[in-house]
């Protein structure tokens, strides 16, 4: 124990300087994350009127308390928040399912490529959408596959082939998955570009003389290798299983198509802006929404544990 303890000591007192640079973050992250969390009151509370007294604060303090009231509202059966919570989860899945492997492929493909002009020509093409803002990618998507002079749709129906309408209900998720990958791949395959770069070579070397080819090299070497790498983007990913993308949603969403592709994000969006602020129930959606996401990452940190021997912690 003494040693432990010396060894802490010593290690704060070579590194302890360097604490200074983590304050600044430390104070934003205490003002903008911890301070507003103080108004989660809300979800406890009966509706709520900011204006009933001088100030917001003192309208939240003096409004009585609710209980459960809005978590029982929630899910009444008149609510459209169990739709609004499956659509979530299904876009979300198609995501992780559809789209998360992609880069790791991806990025073995561009790594194997000796090419290095070809090399960087395809990495600056694959990132560049990802700099693009969901304003932009929808406006692009939605032109290109509008229904009636969408260029996409023209040569579908040349083929004979049916049309893609954003506006199509059945047909919205699976759109969010595409553009999601179009706009993300890219860039997702960053990091594993990054962990197989740092794979020591000598282990292909050997690999080689024992006369090992190129996939199992893959399968043996490139995949443990970035093991870690993809079982903390997976946690990390998991974690945002209840966000399915707002700005992308909010960005694309149309009428007809709210059915299947509105999210807790919009939703919620929609009950605090559109319908005149409904404070107490958007709390309370928000705070089952974060509870969710909490479990969800320890859960993916526990799995990645026991499947891959991988964690955050």
């Amino acid at each position: 124990m003494l040693k432990v303890r010396f060894k802490e000591r010593s290690k704060f007192k070579k590194y302890g300087s360097l604490m200074l640079f983590l304050l600044p973050a430390a104070l934003l992250a205490f003002v903008f994350c911890y301070v507003p969390m103080a108004g989660l009151i809300m979800a406890f509370k009966q509706e709520i009127d900011l204006t009933a007294y001088e100030s917001s604060v003192a309208s939240i303090i003096m409004t009585p308390w609710g209980g459960f009231s809005q978590f029982i509202k929630l899910f009444a059966a008149n609510s459209d928040f169990l739709r609004v919570l499956g659509n979530t989860l299904f876009i979300s899945v198609l995501k992780i399912v559809l789209v998360f492997p992609i880069p790791i492929f991806l990025a073995i493909l561009i790594t194997e490529v000796s090419n290095k002009a070809f090399n960087k020509a395809v990495q600056s093409v694959m990132y560049l959408p990802h700099f693009l803002s969901w304003a932009v990618v929808a406006s692009v998507f939605m032109t290109f596959m509008h229904p009636n002079t969408g260029a996409l749709n023209a040569v579908l129906g040349a083929l004979g082939l049916g049309k893609i309408d954003v506006s199509n209900a059945n047909q919205f998720p699976w759109l969010m998955v595409l553009t999601t990958g179009w706009k993300d791949i890219g860039w997702s395959a960053v990091a594993y570009i990054s962990a197989i770069l740092a794979i020591d070579t000598e282990q292909y070397e050997a690999a080689k003389i024992d006369g090992a080819g190129k996939l199992k090299q893959i399968w043996h070497i490139t995949l443990p290798g970035i093991a870690g790498t993809v079982a903390v983007l997976l946690i990390m990913r998991i974690g945002y299983l209840m966000d399915a993308g707002f700005e992308q949603i909010y960005a694309m969403l149309t009428p007809t198509a709210e059915s299947r592709g509105e999210i807790i994000g919009t939703y919620i969006y929609k009950l605090a802006i559109k319908n005149g602020g409904s404070y107490a129930l958007t709390t309370a959606a928000g705070l089952f929404n974060s509870v969710i996401s909490l479990v969800l990452v320890l859960g993916g940190n526990l799995f990645c544990k026991k499947a891959f021997h991988r964690s955050i912690w």
